[in-house]
């Protein structure tokens, strides 16, 4: 009488004969050393902030702590805001100090 298995048993079984009988690497030179990201020349920064805005995205660069909350003061009167959330507590800490 012949053995039913299952699907799970088939595919482990198909994998332990895979692993039993290796065969040769039919394509040697498969893999190479070359990067499969290509490495961008800008700044990871620039490069969000371009990618960002092509995505109808809005991105304000701030030179310091002082002037990103000054835009963000400037963001809140201009939409009409009431509450803003922020989960980070680093960010907190700077908007209390300005």
């Amino acid at each position: 009488m012949a053995k039913i298995l299952s699907s799970k048993e088939k595919m482990l079984s198909s994998v332990r004969a895979a692993l039993y009988h290796q065969n040769k690497q039919p394509y040697p030179n498969l893999e190479s050393n070359d990067a499969i990201y290509a490495l961008e020349n800008e700044p990871l920064e620039i490069i969000f902030a371009s990618e960002f805005t092509e995505v109808s995205g809005q991105f304000v660069y701030c030179e310091n702590e002082k002037e990103c909350v000054d835009t963000l003061k400037e963001l809140v009167t201009q939409k009409g805001w009431k509450n803003i959330s922020c989960p980070e507590v680093a960010l907190h800490e700077m908007f209390d100090r300005f």
